[in-house]
């Protein structure tokens, strides 16, 4: 779990920082706090398996995989259309 939770992770952080900085997506203000405070969080989570594995739990992987998801999806329609 511990695995799947750091490729969730290091998903999400790729894709707030890229969207925070792509001048081509209109988010506005709050989509930019938005997205720089999930990047955050994320860049935060990758070092929390390092010393507090125990603290994972299912709830939140299973969150962080679905946010993953979304954000792929994202990437990949935005490069094809």
């Amino acid at each position: 779990m511990v695995a799947t939770f750091l490729v969730a992770n290091a998903i999400i952080l790729g894709f707030s920082v890229w969207v925070t900085l792509a001048r081509g997506l209109p988010t506005g203000w709050w989509g930019t706090l938005g997205f720089s405070i999930i990047g955050v969080a994320a860049a935060a989570n990758l070092f929390k398996p390092l010393h507090l594995h125990q603290a994972i739990d299912l709830p939140e992987t299973l969150m962080m995989v679905g946010m993953a998801i979304l954000c792929s999806r994202v990437v990949v329609r935005r490069a094809f259309w």
